[in-house]
This record gives C-alpha cells, structure tokens and sequence, in this order.
C-alpha cells in the first residue's frame, strides 16, 4: 500500500444529517482502498480529532506517512495533533478551483497544473516566472499556499498522488447510500467493500507478472525510451545517462535520478531502466515493493464479513453496554432538499474542455471591464 492517505469530509442526507469523514488510500494498482469511515455531528476541530485518533490504532505515525487533503482548518490542526511525524500535502484540485476562479486568464490554469504535476524543480521555478509574469496576484495567492504542500517541493514521499479525489471518489459512490439511515448506510459501505476485496484478491491471485498491472505497463513503456539511452558509469553506484529530451544522473545505491520521476514515482524512470539494463538488473526489482503482486494479494488478504442478526448481551462489549448514547439533534432546513452539490466555474469550464472564457468590454474589446465602467480614450 502506498503510504498517502487521503482525507475528505461530505454531508450526510438522513434525517439527523451529520458528517461523513472518509480516510482513503491506494494499492500498488492505483486502486482506491477505504480504510476508515467515520460519523460525526459536522467538520470542526473535535470532529476531527476524534477521527485521527481512531485512525492512529491501525495507522502509525512515521515521517513517510502522508496525508493529503483540502486546507480546512479542522483536519491540519488533528494530523498535526496526533500525527506530528506525518507529512501533510493538499488537494491541487482544491487549490486550483479555489484560486483560478478568482483570477481571470486564459493560459493559468493550464500552466497552475503543469506546476503541481511537473517532476522538475528547476521546470516548476521556470512556469511559477511565467504564471508571475501573467498574473502576479495569482502567483502571490499560489505562494501563500505554500508550495511546500502542493508542488515538487513536497517534503513527504506521495508519489505521483497530487489531490484527494481517492477520497471524493467514496463520497461520489455513495452519494445515494449517504440518504439511508445510519445502520443501513454502514451495512451498504461493508457490502461494497467486501465485493471489492473478493475481486480484487482473485485478480491478485492470477497476476503471472512480478509487479502489478499500473507499474508492470510503466516500466515496459519507460524500457522502450531507455534502450535508446547511453550510460556512462561515474563511480560504483552512479551513472550518466545521455540522450532523449534531457540527461540525468542515477544512483542506484539510493534508488534515485536527477530527473525525479524515479523519486516520486518510486518506479524506475527510462535513465534508472537504462542502467539497470547496463548492470544485467531486472529493472521491476527496483520498483517500490507496494507495487508488487504479492503486496496487492496481502492488501486483499483478509475477508469482510456480514453482521448476521441482532447482537446479544454476551456478544456486547461492557464498555459499549453501559454507555449512554441519546439521538443527535434533528435539523430541519427549508425548501427542496438539495441533491448535488454546487459546481464552481473551473468544473464547468473543464467539463467544456477549456477554460473559463474571459469577459472583454463590448466598446474597447479590452477584459476586466464592461461597457458601463470602460474608460478607454477611443479615437
């Protein structure tokens, strides 16, 4: 399992409402694997730290642990509380909705996500002096965020994992399950994960290959571009690789290569398959160990099974008999119960693959104003 967490918050529809707080990760497949559900009255700081409290029973504070999630306050307070050795990294598509929405300009939100997504420092400095030199306010508001959290700067090893849409993906399948009644909504969350462990553990079970089908397809694709690679050995354990688009130097004593796709990705890049080549290494065996089949068959390895009948006494714990649980407070709200969220303009300007069209004066022809207000001296 990769060692990213990603954690986000929806409302639940039921008569006593409430929060639904999701903590997700991914296998070495890129497929989403829940690993806690938690209930609570809404998202604030207790809520929270109530949740990651739960949450550290199973999962142990490291300094390669990682979690990702949108900047609410609540959940940067909680990790940093009970999990004070993690990294923490936010959404970029949280980030990216709530900046470029603010700031009009055709070619940023093209050059914002190339940003977060690029593997290169020195290619992330280069487009954050173009973005600054389009729209120095947007590049202020990106830097304010703190590219620590969202950029190739991140301290943490989150691999190639940039939002927390693992997360919002659970919150989407369950959008209608998230109308039932607590016990039937919870009963719904462990039919569907038990189908999921049931298939994904066949599937598992039948891989003829060492590494999982998503790494299996990226190093044959990377093998192509490295047999066309020269390598040079520097000393023991580093290496010269030249041609293609760039050159870089691999070190294969600490699995790593100048052009950081090896670091983030913890598969091997073109340059770390095109040495591996050289020194008669089978290049999967550099691949993270998550990756690897018999990591996917451990993932699906345990069964999920059903709550048969009512509990009795004896099946109880003491502890759960004697507390006293009274219902939460109904909230009613007027008008029409609502049933989708709200979309922002950057979500309907991807959905219309381009971005947000930028307004231009109908007198000047110039943006940021309109007829009304234009001052433009016309000849």
């Amino acid at each position: 399992m990769r060692k990213v967490i990603a954690v986000d918050g929806t409302f639940l529809k039921a008569k006593f409402m409430g929060t639904l707080i999701v903590a997700t990760a991914q296998d070495g497949d890129t497929h989403i694997y829940p690993i806690a559900f938690g209930i609570v009255d809404s998202e604030n700081d207790a809520a929270y730290k109530w949740f990651f409290s739960h949450l550290k029973s199973v999962i142990l504070d490291h300094p390669n642990l990682v979690f990702i999630s949108d900047r609410h306050q609540s959940i940067e307070k909680a990790i940093t509380a009970v999990f004070p050795s993690a990294n923490r990294g936010i959404c970029f598509f949280h980030l990216e909705k709530n900046l470029i929405t603010n700031h009009r300009a055709n070619r940023l939100p093209h050059l914002v996500k190339k940003a977060a997504n690029t593997y290169s420092r020195d290619e992330f400095t280069n487009i954050m002096d173009e973005i600054r030199r389009l729209n120095p306010k947007l590049s202020k508001d990106l830097e304010n965020a703190d590219i620590r959290l969202w950029s190739p700067h991140f301290q943490g090893n989150r691999y190639n994992i940039t939002t927390n849409n693992i997360a919002e993906s659970i919150n989407g399948l369950l959008k209608e399950p998230r109308e039932y009644p607590i016990v039937a909504f919870l009963d719904h969350v462990r039919d569907i994960l038990a189908r999921w462990f049931c298939e994904r553990r066949e599937k598992a079970a039948k891989l003829v290959t060492e590494l999982g089908p998503y790494a299996d397809r990226k190093v044959e694709a990377r093998r192509v571009e490295a047999d066309t690679l020269a390598v040079q050995p520097i000393n023991l354990n580093q290496f010269h690789v030249t041609g293609g688009s760039q050159d870089a130097v691999v070190d294969m004593q600490k699995l790593s290569c100048s052009c950081r796709a090896f670091d983030i990705d913890k598969i091997p890049c073109k340059h770390a398959i095109a040495v591996a080549k050289k020194k008669q290494i089978q290049a999967h065996t550099l691949s993270d160990p998550c990756y690897t089949r018999n990591y996917l068959f451990a993932a699906y390895s345990e069964s999920i099974f059903p709550v048969l009948g009512i509990l009795n006494d004896s099946q109880i714990p003491p502890e759960v008999q004697n507390r006293q649980c009274l219902p939460p407070k109904g909230r009613s709200r007027s008008g029409r119960p609502k049933k989708k969220r709200y979309i922002s303009s950057l979500e309907i300007a991807m959905a219309n693959n381009g971005p947000r069209k930028e307004h231009k004066c109908s007198r000047c022809k110039l943006p940021r104003h309109n007829k009304a207000t234009c001052q433009t001296a016309l000849p």
